[in-house]
């Protein structure tokens, strides 16, 4: 049986990666965590949003730990690139909080995911959280 995912539980997990989404939906969620004491690591399209949105979260819960890199998800490349970075950057991974976009194939994402995956599996904690309309990752 799956575990129930709730609102509380997803707020315990201590370390969340949050992939794709608008601008005010990654900074609201990004602010929502990082008050309730979580390290996150966001994604933002350049070099100019990814400074702006760590700007404002920053700004709006100071002393917050957020950080994180440029990358789009409609590149295989960015999204590898984003989970190496996130897995370099921050001590474990719990949460990923992912807005699907039909431009990058679902086998994409799983092989760019794999590590983080595995070690969330490894400290046998974790949650995917898919935000979204895009089926394929729930096949």
């Amino acid at each position: 049986m799956a575990k129930q995912i709730t609102a509380e539980s997803v707020l315990d997990a201590q370390c969340i990666l949050i992939l794709g989404g608008n601008e005010v939906t990654v900074r609201i969620i990004a602010c929502l965590l990082v008050t309730n004491g979580a390290i996150v690591f966001i994604s933002s399209p350049n070099d100019t949003d990814l400074k702006a949105d760590l700007e404002y979260i920053r700004k709006q819960v100071p002393g917050c730990s957020v950080t994180g890199t440029t990358a789009t998800i409609e590149s295989a490349n960015d999204v590898a690139r984003f989970f190496l970075m996130a897995e370099i950057a921050l001590p474990k991974h719990d949460a990923l909080i992912y807005f699907p976009d039909k431009g990058i194939p679902a086998p994409d994402f799983m092989i760019a995911a794999n590590r983080l995956f595995t070690m969330m599996a490894n400290h046998r904690a974790g949650y995917l959280i898919n935000i979204g309309s895009d089926p394929g990752l729930l096949t």
